[in-house]
């Protein structure tokens, strides 16, 4: 007689653990802040380099991501080690990171495209392998419904944390470079300090932060991911909300320096404005989290997003000028307060989904899955990204001159009404999500009697 194995364990990571474990995040937001914000804008305002230039390296360049995201994802479900199937994978893309992160933050008014599209891509590369195993990682710390929200949030939190430490840098540095905007100089310094970031938060997490709890399932087969993509109803619901609020943000992203450089006339207050952004996001997300554990994830959040999009359109409405900076930073500090909880959103939900195509395959493929939203993350950010920089081409915009009105009335379009047009579609679809708590509460029990009744070992920890 088989004797039946123990449920995993759904208790709290105990909070020590989970602050080792998120430190990581708050290097990995110094890196991807100003890959996904201002880096483009910089090469436009001060390279050769102009913004259908641009548009184009940001859409080629992930291109590649379509095979290497896929491929990294199962390769890290089905790898064995001393140290686990993440850690390898985390430790290879961190110092890939570090390379290529120190070349695209130091280019020079000579800089060339093909400068841009190499070192672009290899520091996508960098974090696809950090990315997309550290993810699967975090959701097989617990599968507990609330559990996963709780971890989510401290990852949000520290990715904040790496969000106002890049506006912080132009400010704190205003004495040696006598001004608080992005400058190339600026841009150094930033690529200094998050390569020792790096080094530090990836190895305090690889030697002390907990493993993780693997479910053992069946062997992973490369060739059924698609099929079992296709066959998750969750999972189509799941990307369609992504694709629909990541390419806004990549759209909003983009242009969010030229909208306070070039439009409000207040260049030298960009790291300020975010910062302000970064910090109610950061004070918001406690609230948020005991909201999600009382009324859930999906009708909170979404009400949330739908206030943070009210206090963006009113962006619109701010009269250029010195005067301009006090009603932009009040708006985008009541933005972040009510958007963060989309912060929270993306990971806890693919959590569910997973365990929804665990309960009908048999087969754990959390990183599989975590490879599909770092693909999706990277083509938002890209394809977002070109689109903003093909509009503002179109509309006659640039950086580099003084622009009409046609040209303004591109980049107001493009920073603030494609975006909230494509939010709303989003949350729309985010409210129509088909696994609340209840639900995930039913796919985890049965789960947990089938392992019982297999009499398999509900834990892998190779």
């Amino acid at each position: 007689m088989v004797t039946p194995v123990q449920s995993v364990n759904t208790d709290q990571v105990p909070l020590g653990k989970l602050l080792i474990f998120s430190m990581p995040a708050i290097s990995f937001a110094v890196v991807h802040t100003p890959a996904a914000t201002i880096l483009p804008a910089v090469y436009a305002k001060y390279t050769s380099i102009t913004v259908v230039e641009i548009g184009v390296i940001l859409l080629v360049s992930r291109i590649f991501d379509a095979v290497t995201d896929p491929a990294i994802g199962y390769f890290s479900d089905c790898t064995r080690s001393p140290i686990g199937r993440r850690k390898p994978w985390i430790i290879v893309g961190t110092l890939l990171s570090m390379f290529s992160f120190y070349f695209i933050m130091t280019p020079t008014a000579e800089t060339t495209i093909i400068y841009f599209l190499i070192w672009s891509f290899l520091l996508y590369l960098g974090w696809t392998m950090t990315d997309i195993p550290y993810k699967s990682w975090a959701i097989e710390l617990s599968r507990d419904y609330k559990e996963r929200s709780r971890i989510a949030v401290y990852l949000a939190f520290a990715a904040t944390i790496g969000g106002f430490i890049v506006p912080m840098v132009p400010i704190v540095t205003e004495p040696l470079t006598g001004s608080t905007e992005y400058s190339l100089e600026v841009l150094e310094i930033i690529a200094y300090l998050t390569i020792g970031l790096l080094l530090i938060t990836v190895t305090m997490a690889i030697l002390f932060a907990p493993e993780g709890k693997h479910l053992a399932t069946e062997k992973i087969k490369f060739s059924d991911l698609f099929v079992a993509l296709g066959q998750n109803r969750p999972f189509r619901w799941y990307v369609i909300f992504v694709v629909i609020w990541g390419v806004g943000l990549g759209v909003f992203n983009a242009g969010f320096f030229f909208y306070v450089d070039s439009y409000l006339g207040i260049g030298d207050k960009v790291p300020q404005t975010g910062l302000g952004f970064s910090i109610s996001m950061f004070i918001s997300l406690p609230i948020w989290l005991k909201i999600i554990h009382r009324w859930g994830k999906i009708k909170p959040i979404v009400f949330g997003w739908l206030a943070n999009i009210f206090s963006l359109l009113l962006l619109a409405f701010v009269s250029p000028g010195p005067d301009s900076f006090w009603p932009a930073f009040i708006l985008l500090c009541f933005a972040g307060v009510f958007g963060s909880g989309l912060l929270v959103a993306p990971m806890s939900l693919l959590g569910d989904v997973v365990d929804y195509d665990l309960l009908k395959s048999g087969v754990n493929r959390t990183g599989s899955y975590l490879a599909f939203l770092s693909l999706m993350s990277k083509f938002n950010f890209a394809f977002g990204g070109s689109l903003a920089f093909f509009l503002y081409g179109l509309f006659g915009f640039d950086p580099k001159i003084v622009n009409d009105e046609t040209a303004i009335f591109g980049l107001l379009f493009t920073f603030i009404g494609l975006p909230v047009m494509l939010w709303c579609i989003a949350a729309t679809v985010l409210w129509l999500f088909p696994i609340d708590a209840r639900r995930h509460a039913i796919i985890k029990k049965r789960i947990d009697m089938r392992a019982e009744r297999m009499g398999r070992s509900v834990t892998d920890t190779a």
